[in-house]
């Protein structure tokens, strides 16, 4: 059986001045998505993570600029797990339980 491994990233929600909300994954360099409600930027971020985990299991480069919470953990077969952080910041939007 492979192994999975899977990494919790902090993701970032904030509500642009059109009432879009964007996710911003700070770990992952260029990860970002939106949607027009919180859920919908959730699903789309999560999609972001696992596109950004594909290239990164095939560009040791871009793997590099990678802040895995465990930095030896092997990329191969990995899932993604995402948390959300709510951040007391004007304009930030305040995370679900």
């Amino acid at each position: 059986m492979k192994q999975k491994n899977i990494f919790n990233f902090t993701v970032i929600f904030t509500q642009d001045e059109d009432g879009i909300f964007v996710a911003d994954c700070p770990a992952i360099p260029g990860c970002h998505s939106q949607g027009v409600s919180y859920e919908e930027a959730s699903k789309h971020i999560e999609e972001a993570i696992r596109l950004c985990l594909d290239v990164a299991a095939e560009d040791t480069a871009y793997r590099d600029t990678i802040s895995f919470p465990q930095q030896d953990a092997p990329l191969a077969d990995t899932q993604s797990a995402y948390t959300h952080q709510s951040r007391h910041a004007p304009g930030v939007y305040k995370s679900a339980p």
